[in-house]
């Protein structure tokens, strides 16, 4: 299955040049409101997400919001649907697949992963209801207390059904490693999903090499002729092969 990605030239030359996919935390990305839930409303920090769309018609709302005034590129890669996580780099362990992120910092050793409760590719869905756009994912088990965080970012505003997006998204456990190491013996995970403590707000994610297999790039509707010879340049120079197009839209 394709998937499509609107972005400018300079973030298609970091994604080639790093072999890496930055994931943006839900704190940052352009729907303020989303990821927000009935009893957490700073848990969205936790989800970090990579955005596209299974839209092979080209979107002038996307090429004019995420492409730098339609002079950017929309990138286009193949996916295994029963495999999404073929795209990326994993950690050779028999038990699990877990991402690598090399920016770290303190937790290089602590790789990445969508847990079994975050589905890893998801498809958005759209809608008006306050319940689902803030769902309840606090319940109390026999157990104790239990945070769900599949519920999260399932669904968005009618507002952005332009879109139509698909995303990757991964999760990082709010734990105390994220804040001060001294803190472990007090830590109370209810009081620190609702503060602000996670210390990095993306994370760039390593790309296997299936990731570069088929690329496509289609040069935005006012993509300059000169940034198109940029990017045939870098291209080259990075040993990616990609199959190049113009915008199929004539706009002004």
């Amino acid at each position: 299955m394709r998937i499509y990605h609107y972005t400018s030239i300079e973030s298609l030359y970091l994604i080639f040049k790093n072999r890496t996919l930055r994931f943006t935390t839900l704190i940052n990305v352009d729907d303020m409101n989303e990821g927000e839930t009935n009893e957490f409303e700073l848990a969205k920090q936790y989800l970090f997400v990579s955005c596209w769309t299974e839209e092979i018609m080209e979107s002038i709302p996307q090429w004019s919001v995420y492409s730098n005034d339609m002079q950017g590129v929309r990138l286009g890669i193949e996916i295994d649907e029963n495999n999404p996580r073929k795209i990326f780099e994993l950690v050779d362990h028999p038990t699990t697949n877990l991402l690598i992120s090399k920016d770290l910092g303190l937790v290089d050793n602590l790789p990445l992963v969508a847990s079994p409760e975050t589905p890893f590719y998801r498809k958005m869905k759209y809608t008006d209801s306050s319940i689902k756009l803030n769902p309840s994912i606090l319940s109390q088990e026999e157990y104790g207390e239990l945070i769900d965080m599949s519920k999260v970012a399932l669904y968005k505003s009618l507002e952005w059904r332009f879109q139509k997006e698909s995303r990757f998204i991964i999760d990082f456990s709010a734990s105390p490693i994220n804040q001060d190491m001294t803190s472990i013996k007090d830590f109370n995970l209810l009081q620190t999903m609702n503060n602000f403590n996670l210390p990095f707000d993306y994370k760039d994610i390593s790309l296997a090499d299936y990731f570069f297999e088929n690329l496509e790039i289609t040069f935005g509707p006012k993509c300059p002729e000169v940034h198109k010879e940029f990017v045939e340049i870098f291209l080259e120079k990075l040993n990616i092969t990609a199959d190049l197009k113009d915008s199929s839209l004539n706009i002004k």
